[in-house]
């Protein structure tokens, strides 16, 4: 098994490889070397899927490791990308895009396509990558076996569970990586709650505080088994009664950031389930416990989200 800790992926920044901090995406300084690292570990054992790759971020990070590890000899398709590829014309993901590459506003109602951008910002790894662009959940996946699935395309609890149907079964255990790009992040819960939920065919083997964090396929599961488990839709799992799942999830991570950030996580979901006043109570608690700081609020997501999901002012914790 690959092995994950921060002394093994931090030494990557002494190769300063330019692209590190050049590839446009939504990463933290930290995810760029993981994403970098999983490339130079890659085996060959089957595909890497890339689900949410926005304009190639991440997968120019991952190919530009397997390009410097030469591992492996045939690289040809080894990275599927899929991602919707547009949005509206004045869309939250347009708006950040046109502002990475400076572009001009769209007429009202016009589409935003990034593929082009996409292809321009990965041409130095054309061959490597197959682009699946579309909806994620119409699509299927009836290749090899899954080596590494990363998943920044889980932006709902109903994606998390279509995504989880799609490639959890072909998973290798005791091989295969889920790297969860928005885990340790306050806006989305059901995260923590499918994956304790799946606890038995996965084991949380690193985190990086901030935002990504890898579990291991621990045994085969099937689309059945996800069903009986997690349900047909996300109102099946994502509901109030599995609220102790988050709890656990929080006593599962190692840092104290992490346990921060998951128990803002639990404050939102308890705002998102109709019950604000313990989720007031629930944040107040974390910012005590983890020393949450009125500086991390404000350079996190944390600030806006007791703001405007907690319907706190932010004074009372100066």
């Amino acid at each position: 098994m690959v092995k994950f800790a921060d002394h093994l992926i931090d030494p990557i920044i002494q190769e300063n490889p330019q692209h590190l901090w050049s590839a446009k995406g939504q990463l933290t300084q930290h995810d760029r070397l993981l994403y970098h690292y999983l490339g130079k570990t890659y085996r060959g054992l089957g595909s890497i899927i890339d689900a949410g790759a926005l304009v190639g971020g991440t997968t120019k990070l991952i190919a530009s490791g397997i390009k410097s590890s030469a591992l492996i000899d045939d690289t040809k398709g080894r990275i599927h990308v899929y991602d919707l590829f547009e949005d509206s014309s004045n869309g939250p993901m347009a708006s950040v895009i046109r502002k990475w590459f400076d572009l001009p506003e769209l007429e009202s109602g016009e589409r935003f396509n990034w593929l082009p951008l996409f292809e321009s910002e990965t041409a130095e790894y054309a061959d490597m990558i197959a682009i699946h662009p579309g909806n994620i959940l119409e699509k299927s996946y009836s290749g090899e076996d899954i080596e590494i699935l990363s998943v920044d395309v889980g932006k709902t609890p109903q994606l998390m569970l279509g995504v989880a149907k799609i490639f959890f079964p072909h998973l290798i255990p005791g091989k295969s990586l889920v790297v969860h790009q928005d885990y340790i992040f306050t806006l989305q819960p059901w995260l923590a709650i499918f994956m304790e939920l799946l606890d038995g065919y996965f084991e949380k083997i690193y985190e990086n505080q901030h935002c990504s964090a890898i579990f291991l396929a621990k045994k085969r599961i099937t689309e059945d088994q996800i069903t009986d488990i997690c349900g047909e839709v996300a109102e099946d799992y994502y509901h109030i009664g599995n609220v102790e799942m988050l709890y656990h999830a929080i006593d599962h991570c190692t840092s104290r950031v992490a346990k921060a950030m998951l128990s803002c996580a639990l404050a939102f979901f308890y705002s998102q389930m109709g019950q604000p006043e313990t989720g007031r109570y629930v944040f107040r608690r974390a910012v005590v416990e983890y020393n949450i700081t009125r500086h991390l609020m404000e350079r996190t997501v944390i600030a806006g989200f007791a703001r405007h999901y907690l319907g706190l002012d932010l004074s009372e914790f100066d």
